[in-house]
């Protein structure tokens, strides 16, 4: 017997104690409760006197250390109180060595498992059915009431009352299994349906069933089962999404292929197998370093790298496909799991239809560009309300302006206002009428504030719906 305070100082013991451990009675009241325990096993002891304390435990199954240094094993109840108008904590071990250590090892084992089982959240059950089919329970764990919504009580006519719970659509089946395993048609059973709950949802179980013989023609069955509902939901979530990923895919004609952190493909999409420069199962778990040419590996890599800081990245390359030189761009974005980076995935267009337009355009624009400023008359573009949109050589020089000065002017700046009418009764009786204008004399104002006269003839231009968008303007300068 101890009486300890509440920071485990001895206040009090008895005899008997004195005997069991070997120290004097004034060694035990200078004296830690917590110090006749082994030194490695103090903290656990502190924390079973908590818990017996608080009522989660019902009794510490350390040992104390004698003085000698051998453990004796014991068992020891804590009460908390009052000794002579203090707070105290009153302490008694008791012996549980040699004949009673069998006894004592099974209470703690059955404590403990009780414990265990009760702190488990899925419903933990086990019954016998008798010859006349009369199922009496065992053992019920609390969690059949946070599975159903039940107390135990509701369920004490045996199994007509769970099937009861069982969605309608569920319930044939899932007792045609418990049929078969009762019949001992089978050992085990396993199934996942759903139940209708007390508060008048529904919930997904798995139900796994263990049968088997016990004693005079009877039948044991052991079950678990676990509330899934939540697994459910997010597999059916999963595959709304995966359906909606598909449907998207399918839509697209871009290829995509995913990248964990390591650089290996993940996945891939294609429309069309033939536009994959190798086999999926040539490059699947793979780097592009293994499959690409290397200077495409690395500007894969770089891109890489630039994900991870940048948030995406683009390159474009030309690669051989079917004998083929195409070209490819390729756009890359971070995959993020739980907020840290976890691969990339890679939309590739082939954009070779568009780079040969672009290259085509450009010869095209070049040779429009050496035409247009090798003509020795001056040549402008303007549009409907006058202002410049592109002029050749000679019509700089004739002006006087420098090239991003003129594309600030209109005609109308460069043209002495005593023509402004004549000029608007050109545009509305010819150009507009019939598309062009005879030509004509008129007068410009120079940059260097000088009049010019020049002979001009003018062109519509008419965009693809046939609408006025421009006006072609071929100018000579004529003499005084």
């Amino acid at each position: 017997l101890f009486i300890v305070d509440i920071k485990g100082s001895v206040i009090k013991t008895n005899p008997v104690t004195v005997q069991k451990l070997g120290y004097s009675m004034e060694e035990l009241l200078s004296m830690n409760i917590f110090d006749l325990y082994p030194p490695e096993r103090r903290a656990e002891a502190e924390e079973s006197y908590s818990q017996i304390i608080v009522g989660e435990k019902y009794l510490c199954d350390i040992p104390f250390r004698s003085k000698a240094g051998a453990d004796i094993a014991i068992e020891t109840k804590v009460t908390p109180g009052k000794w002579r108008g203090a707070e105290v904590i009153f302490s008694i071990s008791r012996d549980v060595s040699a004949g009673k250590a069998v006894e004592y090892e099974l209470r703690v084992a059955f404590e403990k498992m009780k414990s265990i089982l009760s702190s488990v959240s899925a419903y933990i059950w086990s019954g016998i059915i008798d010859p006349g089919g009369r199922f009496t329970y065992i053992y019920r764990s609390p969690a059949l009431g946070d599975i159903t919504g039940r107390q135990q009580d509701y369920f004490q006519g045996g199994f007509d009352e769970w099937f009861g719970i069982i969605h309608e659509d569920d319930r044939e089946r899932v007792s045609a299994q418990y049929r078969r395993l009762l019949a001992r048609q089978a050992d085990r059973g396993d199934d996942t349906y759903r139940i209708y709950h007390a508060g008048g949802d529904t919930r997904w179980v798995r139900d796994s069933i263990l049968a088997r013989p016990f004693g005079d023609s009877q039948v044991r069955l052991d079950g678990v089962v676990s509330d899934v509902t939540e697994r459910r939901r997010a597999v059916e979530a999963l595959e709304k999404s995966e359906s909606r990923l598909k449907g998207i895919l399918s839509s697209m004609t871009e290829l995509v292929f995913a990248f964990d952190t390591d650089m290996r493909f993940t996945f891939y999409h294609t429309p069309d197998l033939n536009r994959l420069y190798r086999r999926p199962d040539e490059f699947i778990g793979k780097r592009p370093s293994e499959i690409m040419p290397q200077e495409h590996d690395a500007l894969f890599r770089a891109a890489f790298e630039a994900t991870k800081t940048n948030g995406e990245a683009e390159f474009e390359y030309w690669l051989e496909i079917g004998g083929v030189q195409r070209c490819y761009s390729a756009k890359l974005s971070p995959i993020i799991k739980e907020g840290q980076f976890d691969g990339v995935v890679a939309v590739v267009r082939d954009i070779t239809d568009q780079k040969n337009l672009q290259t085509a355009l450009f010869r095209s624009e070049r040779r429009y560009r050496e035409l247009f400023n090798n003509i020795h008359d001056g040549s402008t573009w303007i549009d409907m309300n006058g202002r410049l949109i592109d002029f050749n050589l000679p019509f700089e020089g004739l002006l006087g302006y420098e090239r991003d000065e003129l594309y600030l002017k209109t005609v109308w700046d460069i043209t002495p206002e005593k023509w402004h009418n004549f000029e608007k009764e050109i545009i509305e009786k010819q150009l507009i009428e019939r598309g062009y204008s005879d030509p004509y004399r008129k007068e410009y104002t120079r940059k260097d504030g000088t009049v010019i006269p020049v002979e001009v003839r003018k062109y519509l231009i008419r965009d693809d719906e046939g609408r006025p968008e421009g006006t072609w303007v071929i100018v000579n300068k004529v003499a005084p």
